[in-house]
């Protein structure tokens, strides 16, 4: 792994708990990451017998289907949010993950050559938005749910600005503004790798119902969002502080002085 990802999992270290990792904690968590990826495969092509599963909230999103009408999921780069398809969450309704052109045609390429079933379908945004969003519309219409990350700002789009573990980072707002136009509820999942053959996965609600003012008030909701949003993040990466995956400089750059242990 590159030193700008070491970096990465360093400064989220510090400032989670307020002090340099020890060099096994870096490790861990980048062995964490290696055994996640491995397992998404499993888990996109149904081959998920020999896992385990906790599941927390899990009745929300089967409740919300079993009204006709789907939902907004936002998850983030943390732990693995396709624990919640491998942990069978998908029997009763489907989710289609939104990616960019090179992501979806990878995992369309897993789930073909390994004859995955098709709980989990991609919709591509990197060309054509208008035709992704109408797509979006009709499959939340017929009980299905899309499903994003909002913890990584693609340039261009819109974002926030929100204190997250004691430092400024951006917070892709899109999911939210989506959410909106199609007037549907939104969920926070998030699935947890344990280590063995075992994963929590959670889901609870967030938002019933998102409207957004015009003008700048606009802005001042979608930033309101994106820090509750932020505080449930911090919540859950507590939890598993090596299920954390942003292996990227996360963090705008600390004004206040530098962390513990920098130089």
């Amino acid at each position: 792994m590159s030193g700008t990802s070491r970096r990465a999992i360093t400064e989220f270290y510090q400032r989670l708990n307020g002090s340099r990792p020890r060099r096994r904690d870096v490790f861990r968590n980048i062995h964490r990451f290696s055994q996640v990826a491995l397992d998404r495969v499993f888990f996109f092509v149904g081959k998920t017998s020999a896992f385990e599963f906790k599941r927390t909230g899990s009745h929300h999103l089967a409740e919300q289907s079993a009204k006709g009408t789907g939902g907004v999921l936002i998850g983030a780069h943390l732990g693995s949010f396709a624990a919640m398809s491998g942990a069978g969450e998908t029997k009763n309704y489907r989710i289609n993950a939104v990616m960019y052109n090179a992501n979806s045609k990878v995992l369309n390429s897993v789930l073909q050559r390994f004859g995955g079933k098709d709980a989990i379908r991609t919709i591509d945004i990197s060309t054509d938005r208008v035709s992704a969003v109408l797509t979006m519309k009709k499959r939340i219409e017929e009980g299905e749910f899309v499903a994003l990350l909002a913890d990584r700002v693609v340039p261009g789009s819109q974002s926030s600005r929100v204190d997250f573990l004691g430092g400024s980072a951006k917070i892709s707002t899109g999911g939210f503004v989506l959410a909106s136009v199609l007037k549907c509820p939104v969920f926070l999942v998030f699935g947890l790798y344990r280590g063995g053959n075992k994963y929590d996965v959670y889901c609870e609600p967030f938002e019933e119902l998102i409207r957004l003012p015009r003008g700048k008030e606009k802005q001042e909701v979608l930033d309101q969002l994106a820090q509750k949003y932020a505080d449930r993040l911090a919540y859950y990466a507590a939890k598993a502080p090596d299920n954390w995956f942003n292996f990227y400089s996360f963090w705008e750059p600390d004004t206040t002085g530098t962390l513990e242990g920098e130089k």
